[in-house]
């Protein structure tokens, strides 16, 4: 996660002024969860957006837009991989200004006729959205997010396509445990998304399984073990 000398993460936010935008609420969904609702008057963000944030004097967090509209959107912000960016989140206050630039190209489902989509507590954003592309396509995708149970109630409305998974004491392990019983058919595309070392497994196990081809297994990192938190 991008740490930089303050001076540099202030010139780089004056330069992406035109994304400003303030944080009008911050619900507090769940235990482990945060849905910043922003609004600005040029904010153009479509859901499945990646955007980055300034959480602090060095520090600058990617998240993915959950739902958007013509001036507002709302960003949800997993806060148990603890760091910078989840105490910021669980912290800033209605009226904060924001500067939410672009970060990267947006994970966007392939053309294809069935589709599976993986990923954590961080990922359910990208999860949905590349779950809503599939469904505005006429394909099918079966899609899955780990997150406590505890959680569960009030996030599920939040992406009611997405099957939660009762997450274990360790990442990706439900996941894992879940995955035979998703390959009954195979998938002209998989998206992975969230826990590094949670990914790379998952794709070792679906590449044994099915024999697919590493093309058609799309990722994206947005935390990883022995890295400094989100």
């Amino acid at each position: 996660m991008p740490t930089m000398p303050a001076a540099l993460a202030s010139g780089a936010e004056k330069l992406a002024a035109r994304y400003a935008a303030v944080v009008v609420r911050n619900h507090r969904v769940s235990e482990h969860f945060v849905l910043l609702h922003c609004q600005g008057d040029r904010a153009r963000h479509a859901p499945g957006d990646n955007i980055s944030v300034r959480v602090g004097d060095r520090d600058v967090r990617h998240y993915t837009v959950l739902t958007a509209e013509p001036g507002r959107f709302g960003v949800l912000v997993d806060l148990a991989p603890d760091g910078p960016g989840a105490r910021w989140a669980r912290d800033v206050r209605p009226g904060t200004r924001v500067v939410t630039p672009p970060s990267g190209r947006p994970l966007r489902a392939r053309p294809g006729r069935r589709h599976l989509v993986l990923g954590d507590g961080t990922a359910l954003a990208t999860v949905r959205a590349v779950t809503a592309d599939v469904a505005a396509a006429g394909a099918t995708a079966v899609s899955a997010v780990e997150a406590p149970a505890a959680d569960h109630d009030a996030i599920a409305g939040l992406a009611p396509d997405v099957h939660l998974v009762p997450s274990a004491a360790a990442p990706g392990v439900a996941l894992e445990d879940h995955l035979p019983g998703l390959l009954d058919a195979p998938f002209d595309h998989v998206y992975l998304v969230g826990h590094a070392q949670s990914v790379q497994r998952l794709r070792t196990s679906i590449r044994a399984a099915t024999g697919m081809n590493r093309r058609s297994i799309h990722t994206r990192i947005h935390w990883a073990d022995g890295r400094r938190g989100l």
